[in-house]
């Protein structure tokens, strides 16, 4: 509740924290934007989803905000968040509308850096602090135990061929 808080709080104003980029991110969080069905944005939600992600603590990551049929304010107001966090990557640029997010993901993926991709819709919020961290962790512990099953079935089928061979 105290990192939703902060989140909502930092949503209101500007961050002051400058953030520097990541040379080799752990992951990217790509987040795409739309205008609503009355052509307009809702920059409030936006701006919280952005912020629960650069408020991530313990984790290198880069942000991509895809702006998709894009505007000159929409385009000034990312312009501006990119110049205080130097891990976001802002993508101008008109979509083809009937491709709509699978386009704009996309695009994301195209340009973001990380060894993991997550996708943040502008109206979701990361509810931990350490919610990306996690995540990593259980992603890594996952593809261990997959790495160790594929390695212990190897070894079983060479078990197999090696019997095989030697009852000839």
């Amino acid at each position: 509740r105290t990192f939703l808080k902060k989140v909502l709080k930092a949503a209101k104003k500007p961050l002051k924290k400058t953030f520097h980029e990541v040379k080799k991110p752990e992951i990217s969080v790509i987040i795409p934007v739309f205008t609503n069905h009355r052509g307009k944005r809702n920059y409030d939600k936006i701006l919280r989803a952005l912020r629960s992600a650069q408020l991530q603590k313990k984790v290198k990551m880069d942000i991509a905000i895809v702006n998709t049929n894009s505007t000159r304010k929409s385009r000034k107001f990312f312009k501006r968040e990119a110049e205080l966090d130097e891990r976001i990557k802002i993508i101008n640029g008109e979509f083809v509308f009937d491709q709509g997010i699978l386009d704009a993901r996309l695009k994301g993926l195209n340009k973001t850096k990380g060894e993991w991709v997550i996708y943040l819709d502008e109206d979701s919020i990361l509810t931990s602090a350490l919610a990306l961290k996690k995540l990593l962790s259980r992603i890594r512990l996952t593809v261990a135990h997959a790495d160790f099953y594929q390695f212990k079935m190897s070894d079983v089928e060479e078990v197999k061929e090696t019997k095989e061979a030697s009852d000839d």
